[in-house]
């Protein structure tokens, strides 16, 4: 059970590329991303499951599929920190 949440704390180090993929109306992005992730998902439990893993051949194909989606979503949309295209935070606005 504790295995199988870990999948969801993986979730967050893709979650900004993600977001930004979808605001900026990257649908490709998205579905190859998903696409990637089920067809891994699917193949590595069938291949598990034939291997006579048991529980685990569905609990070791969700953990590394999200390895895959955040993989791909930072790999096309890489967050640039500090350049000039983006607006300071508020705390460092100036008014004169």
């Amino acid at each position: 059970m504790i295995l199988m949440a870990t999948s969801y704390l993986l979730f967050t180090f893709g979650m900004l590329n993600a977001t930004s993929n979808l605001k900026e109306n990257k649908i490709p992005v998205v579905c190859q991303a998903i696409l990637w992730q089920t067809i891994a998902d699917g193949v590595l439990t069938a291949c598990l499951a034939l291997l006579g893993l048991g529980v685990w051949a569905i609990i070791i194909p969700k953990v590394l599929g999200i390895l895959i989606w955040v993989g791909i979503h930072r790999y096309y949309t890489p967050l640039v920190y500090g350049s000039d295209s983006q607006s300071p935070p508020a705390e460092h606005v100036y008014y004169q």
